[in-house]
């Protein structure tokens, strides 16, 4: 509205930078008739002027501000109007969502930087324009924290927190360039990048040859390597297409290393899409077939070479099935990446070796050992290192062994007892259950762990003594469906633990359970002589608040609060309201009153309770005790 008005030049008059000239007197003495009559016709151009902008307002408002404006007399006492109504009312409410935009607007990786910065700039002139002092360096920092959680991005923000002197323009002078280096950045030499297609030209190794002294990975002979072993396509050729196993393959067993675990099958070939990176510093694969466990993933990124910022969309564990002169390795390897955008699965050597892998060059291509079994074996080809692998899904017929580890007998069993395992085995209960060795299973089994446990029961009774005002516990229940006649809808309880003197208030709301508290531990102190030292409740918002904290901090009393989820530990406060409210239906629905009367009822449960023998006490009742 302010633009059309400016494009009108009714802006001065609305605003009162063009002040209204005084209306001329016919009758004066003063003036001449020409200069009546050049008077009249300046307040005249200035009135219609004024009333133009008044219909022009009128005709952009709502229904709703028109109740607002309708009186106005003048275009910049209707603007005043207007401006006291939204700019202030409502901007007190609008400042808090921009704040909130400001500190969590986040800057998406390949977007264009020069909007992002556009409007961040635009939500401080917000802001200012709601009445709100903004510095400059909170801008800046807002700017700052909105960068993705990447490494490369960590560099910007490290760089300019270091800053002396930080200011908004300075942030985005720097991101505009890094920016814009990141765009012309398009060529990397790193591996990072994989190809989904054939590589022309000669790789790093294309025009080495095998020397004498170079040995096979398939064969181990010496003088050529396993690309050209005329033994493994002679063996490949009598294994058909079906890619059975040898009848002599033996079971290799299962080991574990940190998280990376193995286990032996058949074996078969088939096209790689796996590469051994040693530039990588994560696993990272784009094909989600080959994931075993996932968990999906918001808002990060892992940078590649050429300075693009790919997203990771979940993270998990995956398996797969690398060929090994023997048979097929079952590799799982955990904490894998999930980058689609990615063109080829990558391996890094650097985690494995973090994990306890090793790794021995050699013959045109990587074993890979972890414990001193073999995990998988690559192939240079084209400056690359390709493990061999079957594909995922693939038919493959494998022959299959009766004859297992402990730990492989205890997965394939659905995470069987072991102690049943060893029976099924020893005493011959079923056919083809052999465990081979080890015969002990000497580490965690994880999904065990986090599957099989349970929480411990609590006790059902406390035996722990308590002095007279050591502990005092409290709760609070409602609202009730039925308000007393009052207007009272919770009931609040408080038990004195060394004598189970109980203490019950009706409130009206939650807000008032602290300082009905405060009520409830001074009228205590009072009649027992002596001061609170703890008091234990349960973590709802009524208990755990400013108030609560600064009376206790200011009176010296331990406030101790049960664990989410284990009302058990408050459990004297959670039994007592229960027998109060027993109580308290017993005696309405028998004596059939009003149920608004049931605050009356709980406050004579409690009575009678004080004078009733109690399991915590012996040979007296609670009023006793408390009273000696």
């Amino acid at each position: 509205m302010q633009s059309a008005l400016q494009s009108r030049l009714y802006w001065l008059i609305v605003t009162g930078d063009e002040e209204a000239p005084e209306k001329p007197d016919d009758s004066s003495l003063l003036m001449t008739n020409a200069q009546k009559k050049a008077a009249k016709k300046e307040w005249i151009e200035w009135l219609s002027r004024d009333q133009a902008a008044m219909g022009y307002i009128k005709g952009a408002c709502e229904d709703a501000q028109l109740p607002y404006v309708i009186e106005c007399k003048t275009s910049k006492e209707m603007w005043a109007r207007l401006k006291t109504v939204h700019q202030t009312n409502q901007s007190r409410i609008n400042i808090h969502y921009f704040f909130e935009e400001l500190y969590t607007r986040k800057y998406v990786d390949g977007s264009s930087m020069g909007d992002h910065i556009a409007a961040m700039l635009d939500l401080k002139h917000r802001i200012e324009q709601a009445g709100e002092d903004l510095p400059d360096i909170h801008v800046a920092r807002a700017m700052i924290i909105s960068l993705p959680k990447s490494q490369s991005w960590d560099v910007v923000k490290i760089t300019l927190f270091e800053v002396t002197k930080l200011t908004s323009e300075i942030v985005s002078s720097k991101l505009l360039q890094e920016a814009n280096r990141r765009t012309r950045e398009k060529s990397s030499d790193t591996a990072l990048v994989a190809q989904n297609k054939k590589w022309k030209g000669r790789g790093k190794g294309a025009g080495r040859k095998p020397k004498p002294d170079d040995e096979c990975n398939y064969c181990h002979e010496k003088g050529h390597w396993a690309n050209k072993c005329k033994k493994r396509e002679a063996d490949e050729k009598a294994k058909g297409s079906a890619n059975l196993a040898v009848d002599n393959l033996r079971d290799l067993g299962t080991r574990e290393v940190g998280r990376v675990y193995m286990a032996m099958n058949g074996s078969r070939s088939g096209e790689s899409n796996m590469i051994l990176d040693s530039a990588a510093t994560l696993h990272m694969f784009y094909d989600a077939d080959h994931f075993t466990q996932y968990a999906p993933v918001v808002g990060e990124s892992i940078e590649v070479g050429d300075g693009r910022s790919l997203p990771i969309v979940g993270r998990g564990s995956i398996t797969f099935k690398s060929r090994l002169p023997n048979g097929i390795r079952t590799v799982v390897l955990h904490g894998v990446h999930h980058v689609p955008r990615l063109l080829m699965n990558l391996i890094s050597l650097s985690q494995l070796e973090c994990e306890g892998a090793s790794g021995s060059f050699g013959g045109g291509g990587i074993k890979v050992i972890v414990g001193g079994d073999e995990l998988f074996r690559t192939t240079l080809s084209n400056g690359f290192y390709w493990i061999d692998h079957a594909a995922p899904g693939a038919g493959v017929a494998y022959v299959t062994g009766s004859s297992g580890s402990l730990r492989l007998w205890h997965r394939c069993m659905g995470h069987l007892h072991l102690d049943a395992i060893r029976q099924l085995a020893r005493k011959d209960m079923v056919n083809g259950l052999t465990i081979s060795s080890p015969q002990t299973f000497d580490h965690v089994c994880e999904g065990c762990v986090l599957s099989k446990s349970h929480r411990l029961p609590f006790p059902k009774a406390s035996t722990t003594p308590y002095e007279e005002m050591e502990l005092v516990v409290v709760d609070l229940t409602g609202p009730m469906s039925v308000e007393t006649w009052t207007g009272m809808s919770f009931a609040l309880v408080a038990v004195e633990a060394s004598r189970r003197f109980g203490v019950g208030e009706l409130l009206k709301s939650k807000d008032e359970a602290a300082e009905a508290l405060k009520r409830v531990i001074a009228m205590l102190e009072r009649q027992s002589g002596k001061l609170l030292r703890k008091i234990c409740t349960d973590n709802g918002s009524e208990w755990v608040n400013e108030i609560i904290r600064r009376f206790c901090d200011r009176n010296g009393v331990i406030h101790q609060t049960a664990v989410p989820y284990g009302q058990e530990q408050n459990g004297l406060a959670e039994r007592t309201i229960a027998v109060y409210f027993e109580m308290v239906r017993c005696m309405v629905h028998s004596s059939g009153m009003d149920l608004r009367y049931w605050g009356e009822a709980f406050m004579y449960a409690v009575h009678i309770r004080n004078l009733s023998p109690t399991r915590g006490l012996d040979q007296k009742v609670p009023y006793h005790a408390w009273t000696n």
